[in-house]
């Protein structure tokens, strides 16, 4: 028999003995006060060696009935335990349980092949000791965090593995606080980095040719900007103009995805200057003049007071400020609003 079952069963059998041995009381209680005639006495006397009997019958019967708990309560932590184990052990995610120290307990083969090293090689390890330092993350914090019981997800971290080389994971953190022990889920992200890397070192050096056509396409437009005869140049100075704005945003834009690839590859540099929020302002504006004109949208700006500046990076204000506006004239209706 199971021992759910058995405890089950065990647990009706000591309900059915408490309620006799109830009823042989109120027995006892009821001859003794009312009197069942001559041989009251003798019954009493019975009923109540009965009674202590079903007393002592019953409190053995209940340590054998706890008995048979703590064994289902064992047996069923077992089976917990044994099908954790037996996820750990066969899943495709690296696990390393450690201690509230970060030495490592435990880990799965998933996690010996990530770190490249070996199951003893592994258990003398401090899981902190292999995190790199990196600008995205602090070891001691993270350190703080796990040991702490703080539970999250998907921290990136870059790791020192057994041979000498580095792996990106993707890690979660789960507390056992019963065995005050935290199994780290390690998920390899490696790849996924150097894809990531890989595009956007390509869209640096894609920006970095572009830079070239339209260099020539400048050096034209000044060119013939002074060829023109001055007789011309009434007819001809409104598309100059379009040329040499069109060039001016095309520059604007190849610094904006310049500025992108760095900020992902951690090598942009900010660079502070005094701006004035007006002339700002109007900049802004101008770059998106000639849409504003051919969707007749009305601007209004509150840029006061006049002559307000402030210290910033105005290239990537500019990329900020410029997207807000860039998206408000794109799906504005014709003669709509817009407040800056």
């Amino acid at each position: 028999m199971l021992p759910e079952k058995k405890v089950k069963l065990l647990r009706y059998v000591e309900k059915g003995a408490v309620v006799l041995l109830l009823l042989l009381v109120c027995l006892t209680v009821y001859g003794v006060l009312v009197g069942f005639g001559p041989n009251t006495a003798t019954l009493v006397t019975g009923v109540s060696i009965t009674t202590l009997v079903l007393l002592v019958l019953l409190l053995l019967f209940q340590s054998v009935v706890d008995g048979a708990t703590k064994d289902a309560v064992a047996l069923a932590k077992y089976v917990e335990n044994d099908r954790f184990n037996s996820l750990y052990e066969s899943s495709p995610i690296a696990y390393v349980t450690v201690d509230s120290d970060g030495n490592v307990l435990m880990s799965n083969p998933a996690a010996i092949r990530l770190l490249r090293g070996t199951i003893d090689k592994i258990k003398t390890l401090n899981f902190f000791d292999i995190v790199c330092e990196h600008a995205e993350h602090d070891t001691d914090l993270l350190q703080g965090k796990v040991t702490s019981g703080v539970i999250f997800a998907d921290e990136e971290l870059r790791l020192q593995t057994y041979d000498g080389s580095e792996v990106w994971v993707l890690m979660s953190v789960y507390h056992d606080t019963e065995q005050r022990r935290h199994v780290l889920s390690l998920q390899d992200i490696t790849q996924q980095k150097k894809i990531d890397t890989a595009k956007t070192e390509f869209v640096a050096l894609a920006t970095h040719q572009l830079r070239t056509p339209v260099a020539a396409i400048r050096w034209n437009y000044e060119l013939l900007s002074k060829k023109i005869p001055d007789s011309a140049r009434p007819d001809l100075e409104k598309y100059l103009v379009k040329v040499g704005r069109n060039v001016s945003r095309m520059n604007a834009l190849i610094d904006d995805f310049l500025s992108v690839s760095k900020l992902e590859m951690g090598t942009y540099a900010t660079s502070e200057e005094t701006i004035d929020m007006s002339i700002f302002c109007s900049d802004v504006l101008d770059t998106f003049a000639e849409k504003i004109a051919e969707k007749q949208i009305n601007v209004s700006r509150n840029d006061q007071p006049p002559g307000f500046s402030f210290v910033t990076d105005p290239g990537l204000l500019r990329i900020i400020v410029g997207n807000l506006v860039s998206n408000s004239v794109k799906y504005l209706q014709m003669g709509g609003s817009l407040s800056l």
